[in-house]
């Protein structure tokens, strides 16, 4: 999975609208009912965060940076708001546009395990996505390149916490950890469960998912 593909993360504008069906993303079933046909996650990066009677953020997405999300769970949104802060990432899997009575569109949440907060800025999550990309085996074109020192081999020591980079050796591995911000994304690829958001066959739909992945 590559963060950057709008099929899969869409931006809001991107989003499918809840009162029309979008065959890009639902397929018909039997009789009437219509199901995903495919996984999709939307990112965006809070901007700020209110509660009232429930917990609202607003968020910024692609052009747009007064996207609201609205949180109508059980607890109205406060497990959310113990972990959202402004400037960190808010993903949130099966996302619709969503109409509210006062004429403004937004997102909706209704089931708190469909939202994970990433400690981390849209840019940050988009720069350690293209690092997944460039090293982890698993998404590129078969070839290992070590995250210490960009080397190419056929056998290199993975790294034991997040499974997602690679390196020559314990030197290697010493260097990216302090030079290259992997203590960080390691960190944050493990207690976010992005290593299962980026090994997901987005494609394929096999039921509504939930964090943790």
């Amino acid at each position: 999975a590559n963060f950057r593909n709008r099929a899969f993360f869409p931006d809001y504008a991107g989003l499918p609208d809840e009162q029309n069906i979008d065959p890009t993303f639902y397929r018909r079933g039997n009789g009437l009912r219509y199901t995903p046909q495919k996984n999709w996650c939307f990112f965006a990066e809070i901007v700020s965060i209110e509660y009232f009677t429930r917990l609202v953020l607003t968020v910024k997405s692609g052009h747009r940076s007064n996207v609201r999300i609205a949180f109508y769970t059980d607890d109205e949104g406060r497990q959310v708001q113990r972990q959202a802060q402004v400037g960190y990432t808010i993903a949130i899997m099966h996302a619709n546009q969503h109409y509210f009575l006062d004429g403004t569109t937004g997102v909706r949440v209704e089931v708190p395990i469909t939202v994970q907060i990433i400690p981390m800025t849209m840019a940050e999550l988009l720069a350690l996505n293209d690092r997944v990309q460039k090293y982890s085996p698993q998404m590129g074109d078969g070839e290992t390149t070590c995250h210490g020192c960009d080397a190419q081999k056929t056998s290199m020591q993975k790294c034991g916490r997040c499974s997602m980079f690679y390196y020559c050796d314990k030197n290697c591995q010493t260097a990216a950890w302090n030079g290259k911000g992997h203590k960080n994304d390691c960190k944050i690829i493990k207690n976010c469960g992005l290593r299962a958001m980026f090994s997901l066959d987005w494609s394929h739909f096999d039921g509504y998912l939930g964090f943790p992945l």
